[in-house]
C-alpha cells in the first residue's frame, strides 16, 4: 500500500476548520441540482380511473388512437401511471403492458413500454441488456447508475433479483472483465456517504492525491482513488476534483489518463464527468445516439425516458449551446410517425 493508501485509512479531524466554511461549501454542494427541470410533470388533475378508461377506449376499432395513448402517457409522471396502471388492472382484469404491446408497434412500443416501468425495474432491465451486449459500455453503466441514492441502488438490485433469478452482482461477475467489475463495484455500492460534504476532509484527500503521484503513471495505487469514489458522496467528490485541480493545474481526468487502462479507465471518466456535470454527460450521450449513419434508438429511448422528469429541460438547452442545434430538430429528422410524435412530446412540444 502507498502512503496514500495508509493515510486514508486514518480518521481526520474535521474540528480544524471552521464550521462556517464548511457550511457555505456544502450549501452550494447540496443545491447543485436544484435548478434541474424535467419535461414531465406531475398532472395536477390526476384522475387515474378516467385515464385508465380513455386508455382502453384508444385500442378499441381497427386502429388504435395513439394521439390519446401518447397524451395520457406523456402528461402524468411515473408515480401517476403507476396509479393508472393498477386502476387498468381493476377495471379490466390484465396488464396495461399486455394490451400496449399488443396494440402498438415498433419503436412507438418500445417507448411506451419504458414509460409503464417503474424507475427501478427500468434501471434493472436496462443494465440486464447492456450485460448482455458483446462488449457492455463503461458511459452506459455510469448512465443508468450514477447519482443513485443507496436506497434506490438496493431497490435496484431487489428489482434485477426477482426479473432474472439471480443477484446483480452475480451478473456482473460473470458477464464483464475485471476492470469493468471494479467499475460496477464502484456503482453499486450501498454504503455511499450521504451526508453534507465535509469542505475540510474533500480539500485533505485532494491534497493526498495530489502529492502521492497521482497522474505520474503508477506512482500511486490505483485502489486509492477508486475507493473514494466508492465511498465519498457526490457533492464531496464534487469538492475534491475542484481541490485537485486548483492544486495541479489540470483536471483529475488529466491524472486518470495516466494511472488508468482499458474500460475502467473510460468508466472512470465518463463517472467524474457525470459527477461534475451531469446536464452536459447525458447531452453528450443523447448526442452519440445520431454519430451513426442510423440513430441508436435503444440510446435515445433509454436516455429520453430515464431524464424525461429529472433535467431533460436543462439537456435541451445544453445541446443548444454545445451543438449549435436543437434537439427537437435532430429528433424530427431522424426518427418517424407515432414514434417521432412521443419523442417530441418528451421533450415538452
Amino acid at each position: 500500500m502507498t502512503n496514500l493508501g495508509r493515510l486514508l485509512q486514518v480518521p481526520i479531524d474535521f474540528r480544524k476548520k471552521s464550521s462556517q466554511s464548511n457550511k457555505s461549501v456544502a450549501s452550494v454542494n447540496s443545491n447543485f441540482h436544484s435548478a434541474t427541470k424535467g419535461t414531465v410533470r406531475p398532472n395536477p388533475n390526476l384522475n387515474a380511473e378516467l385515464a385508465a378508461r380513455q386508455l382502453n377506449a384508444a385500442f378499441q376499432g381497427v386502429k388504435s388512437d395513439a394521439v390519446a395513448i401518447i397524451n395520457i402517457l406523456t402528461s402524468h409522471s411515473n408515480h401517476q401511471r403507476q396509479k393508472i396502471k393498477r386502476h387498468y388492472k381493476i377495471l379490466y382484469v390484465k396488464e396495461l403492458e399486455i394490451d400496449i404491446a399488443n396494440e402498438l408497434g415498433g419503436h412507438f412500443r418500445d417507448v411506451a413500454l419504458s414509460l409503464l416501468q417503474t424507475p427501478q425495474d427500468f434501471v434493472a432491465d436496462n443494465i440486464h441488456k447492456t450485460l448482455k451486449t458483446i462488449r457492455p459500455q463503461e458511459s452506459v453503466m455510469v448512465e443508468l447508475l450514477c447519482g443513485r441514492s443507496n436506497s434506490r441502488i438496493r431497490l435496484i438490485k431487489e428489482s434485477y433479483y426477482k426479473k432474472y433469478g439471480r443477484s446483480l452482482d452475480m451478473a456482473v461477475k460473470r458477464e464483464m472483465n475485471s476492470d469493468l467489475r471494479r467499475l460496477m463495484r464502484i456503482l453499486l455500492t450501498t454504503e455511499r456517504e450521504e451526508t453534507e460534504v465535509n469542505v475540510y476532509q474533500a480539500h485533505k484527500e485532494a491534497q493526498m492525491l495530489a502529492h502521492a503521484g497521482v497522474g505520474m503513471r503508477y506512482g500511486t495505487d490505483d485502489a486509492v482513488i477508486a475507493e473514494l469514489l466508492l465511498r465519498r458522496s457526490y457533492s464531496h467528490l464534487r469538492e475534491m476534483f475542484a481541490e485537485f485541480q486548483a492544486l495541479k493545474q489540470h483536471p483529475i481526468e488529466d491524472s486518470i489518463r495516466l494511472d488508468f487502462r482499458g474500460g475502467l479507465r473510460d468508466g472512470l471518466l465518463a463517472l467524474v464527468k457525470a459527477v461534475n456535470d451531469p446536464v452536459e454527460f447525458f447531452t453528450d450521450q443523447i448526442r452519440a445516439a445520431f454519430r451513426d449513419p442510423e440513430p441508436n434508438d435503444y440510446q435515445l429511448i433509454r436516455l429520453l425516458v430515464a431524464r424525461s422528469e429529472m433535467d431533460l429541460a436543462n439537456i435541451k438547452d445544453c445541446y443548444v449551446e454545445k451543438y449549435d442545434s436543437k434537439l427537437w430538430s435532430i429528433i424530427t429528422e431522424e426518427t418517424r410517425g407515432d414514434y417521432r410524435r412521443i419523442l417530441l412530446r418528451l421533450l415538452g412540444y
